[in-house]
């Protein structure tokens, strides 16, 4: 792993976007500091950190400020887009609820401090997207028992027109997202009420949105993900912290907006997370389909989707607590990477690179050169006095380099003679 500078007291988000126009993915952060360690908040700010050559290689380019004094330890949604169309993505972020726009100024010049856009009084989400259609960003947002939006006066302006009402809900939303549910061509709206439950609106030819559907209860957390790869957006709910049975359930996703009932995931096992904090869905095996990454207390735990079912966890990083997590393919090497924050800001982020079991010296292969760099590292088997990484021989993520380590890298299958 690779561990980036981080003095955040809160991370809030972790995103990646070509900041910089270099064809290259960097990563952005969102996240609070405060003034002393349990102090008043001071600051709402956002991190950049470059990739320098294209292969994850990160330094941390730019700070820059989004709100001060927010007054909120949660701050609410974001969006990297490019919101003035000049070529650059920006940064739109709700806080303390306000909506804040950071404008990229385009190449190593980074991002300029937030300026307010409006409106006031949003609970955490809002949606950014032209859901019109006519080059005009909009914002979407619940007020209320309804659901409204504010688009740019012009397009790429700050300014932007009054509120209008797109439709009335039954009772009032915590998130939602847009996303085109019934593979029609139109972005429908996911939501989760304040009651726990999820149901979607769907988008109808004339651009109004037709009648609530219901989709689950009880869903604390609203993660919409397409796990078997037919394209379809199904649904993943997480158990609540403090809950027991099994670590996540999922609907699927007909293609026309239908939704299967509720199917269970894999029950706690002594690998499990006794608390959860954050979760993300990815192709982390390139099989086709969509895999769980779950961080809690105990780090971070694979769920691999095997087609009708998921395996159990294995344990990918070992940490006390693992808050934030983020899935991409920072390097473009064609597998998921990603990238985790422990607890407390302090310890920093982490970036997980995905390789070759046994491949030490990350050449792309395991073989001879690899066990002569192990072996000149001189941390085998010497119990808890020599934690070891990836590099150092630690294949089965128990933080030891020890005989179950080459066993484990011998059975992948992986060696090449």
């Amino acid at each position: 792993t690779q561990l980036l500078p981080m003095q955040l007291n809160v991370v809030s988000w972790i995103d990646s976007t070509d900041v910089d126009n270099d064809g290259d993915l960097d990563v952005v952060v969102g996240g609070l500091r405060y003034l002393d360690h349990g102090g008043p908040i001071l600051k709402h700010v956002g991190i950049w950190y470059e990739n320098l050559d294209g292969n994850s290689t990160l330094r941390r380019a730019q700070e820059w400020r989004i709100a001060d004094d927010p007054g909120a330890a949660v701050p609410g949604s974001h969006k990297l887009i490019d919101f003035d169309r000049d070529g650059s993505v920006d940064l739109v972020m709700v806080s303390e609820g306000q909506v804040y726009w950071s404008h990229n100024r385009g190449g190593v010049s980074g991002f300029d401090d937030a300026r307010q856009l409006g409106p006031a009084g949003l609970d955490a989400t809002v949606v950014v997207a032209d859901i019109d259609e006519n080059d005009r960003i909009d914002l979407v947002y619940a007020d209320d028992f309804s659901v409204v939006a504010q688009e740019q006066s012009v397009i790429g302006g700050d300014e932007l027109t009054a509120t209008r009402q797109l439709f009335q809900t039954s009772e009032r939303i915590r998130e939602m997202q847009l996303i085109d549910i019934n593979l029609d061509g139109a972005a429908d709206l996911v939501a989760r009420t304040f009651s726990n439950r999820i149901v979607w609106y769907p988008r109808q030819g004339d651009g109004d949105f037709g009648a609530e559907a219901l989709i689950a209860t009880d869903a604390t957390v609203l993660t919409v993900a397409d796990l078997n790869g037919d394209a379809a957006a199904d649904i993943l709910i997480p158990r609540a912290n403090g809950e027991v049975g099994p670590m996540f359930r999922w609907h699927m996703n007909d293609g026309q907006g239908g939704f299967s009932d509720a199917i269970t995931g894999p029950l706690a096992t002594t690998v499990a997370l006794n608390w959860r904090s954050e979760l993300e869905v990815g192709d982390l095996d390139a099989d086709g389909d969509g895999d769980v990454l779950m961080g809690g207390t105990g780090g971070a735990l694979w769920f691999e989707n095997l087609g009708t079912e998921f395996a159990a966890g294995s344990r990918l990083y070992d940490s006390s607590v693992v808050q934030t997590l983020h899935l991409v393919d920072l390097d473009q090497d064609g597998d998921l990477d990603w990238i985790s924050l422990a607890s407390r800001g302090r310890t920093g982020l982490r970036l997980h690179e995905q390789r070759t079991i046994g491949d030490v010296n990350d050449d792309g292969v395991f073989n001879s050169a690899d066990l002569i760099v192990l072996f000149e590292v001189n941390v085998y088997e010497q119990g808890i006095t020599a934690r070891s990484s990836f590099n150092t021989g630690d294949f089965n993520g128990d933080g030891l380099f020890d005989s179950s380590d080459l066993v484990f890298a011998m059975q992948a299958g992986t060696y090449v003679v």
